[in-house]
């Protein structure tokens, strides 16, 4: 085979394995890094969710839970009717001071972080664990004022978490806990994480979880600004392999022709040793 064809075949196959090793390296990266955005924002919504439980109005929260369950036995909430009281006492409650301070609260969590936070609302399980009932809802109000006709998050009004496993953890475990990513809602047509921490009354006995929805917005952005980097080290890299295969493949033949030449010239050396050596004999004879 001709020395120019495995110089350029030997100049492929470099090219190929540092591209290879350095694309590798540069995409183990990538998703470490993908990782990391995922993790602190799931770190960062779980800690406004457990900072934002503790600082409601416990005793406000209270009065309104207590209309539903006085003694915090919700194993024992019906989980069949839609509403747990007659609209008239729903519409009492929803327009209680209680319910709107709670409410007031939830849409102030709400703009702490309006960038990102889509819903914030508080709700508590029922005997069956796959429905749950809502209490307060930061959209509630705003709804009514503005004659929504579909309002699905009324005080004490059924909801159906049969798919969402994230809720049935944190109504077991009742410890601060988040999807572990993004998850498409096709109602809302969203992209979306939800967070959930648990409220605790004066008592210490669990009254409700505080639930905070966020869009996927932002970990878009830093999505997208770290795939921008990423296209970019691609061709970084790419540059780079060629350039290191030519730099190898250039200083191996320099060092194969400087080879070339010493044999080329320890030869003739050789050849004129030797012809010395057969005038020398002819001499001699």
């Amino acid at each position: 085979m001709k020395p120019n064809i495995l110089r350029s075949q030997g100049m492929i196959g470099l090219f190929l394995f540092l591209f290879f090793i350095n694309s590798s390296i540069l995409f183990i990266s990538y998703r470490s890094s993908e990782k990391k955005i995922l993790q602190a924002t799931r770190e960062r919504l779980e800690s406004v969710a457990e900072m934002s439980s503790k600082l409601l109005d416990i005793k406000a929260y209270s009065v309104i839970n207590d209309k539903i369950s006085v003694f915090g036995q919700y194993d024992q909430i019906d989980s069949k009717s839609e509403l747990l009281l007659n609209e008239n006492e729903v519409e009492l409650i929803e327009n209680s001071d209680e319910f709107r301070k709670i409410s007031d609260q939830l849409n102030i969590i709400r703009e702490a972080e309006k960038d990102i936070i889509l819903y914030s609302y508080i709700i508590i399980p029922t005997s069956d664990i796959n429905k749950a009932r809502f209490t307060v809802d930061a959209d509630l109000l705003e709804d009514k004022r503005s004659g929504e006709n579909e309002m699905v998050s009324r005080f004490s009004i059924i909801y159906d978490i049969s798919d969402l496993d994230i809720i049935k953890k944190a109504f077991k475990e009742k410890k601060t806990v988040s999807d572990s990513t993004f998850k498409y809602d096709k109602d809302y047509d969203i992209w979306a994480l939800m967070c959930f921490s648990p409220i605790y009354n004066e008592q210490g006995r669990f009254c409700g979880l505080l639930g905070l929805d966020i869009s996927d917005v932002k970990y878009s952005e830093s999505i997208s600004d770290l795939k921008k980097t990423y296209y970019i080290s691609s061709v970084i890299v790419l540059i780079i392999s060629i350039l290191g295969s030519i730099s190898v493949i250039s200083f191996t033949k320099a060092l194969y022709s400087q080879n070339m030449k010493l044999k080329e010239s320890l030869e003739k050396k050789t050849r004129e040793l030797n012809d010395a050596n057969a005038d020398l004999m002819d001499s001699h004879e």
